[in-house]
């Protein structure tokens, strides 16, 4: 997939790999601050440059991709 070749090639940080597991496990943006202990708009900010770089439009298909890296 192409999508995985350009995610690989950029190095996430921990920050942008805990918003995409959560983003797997169903979580939404509220939770995910909470979870990080950050105001929604930093997480919201974050999955707008993290949706560019995958190449997705949703919080699903983030997870789904970000599943399908973790199997490779």
């Amino acid at each position: 997939m192409d999508h995985l070749k350009r995610v690989r090639d950029r190095l996430l940080t921990e920050r942008d790999k805990v918003i995409l597991r959560s983003m797997a496990q169903g979580k939404n943006i509220t939770e995910v601050a909470r979870e990080l202990r950050v105001h929604r708009k930093t997480v919201a900010n974050a999955l707008t440059d993290l949706y560019q770089v995958l190449g997705v439009k949703t919080h699903f298909e983030a997870g789904v991709l970000y599943e399908q890296m973790q199997r490779r």
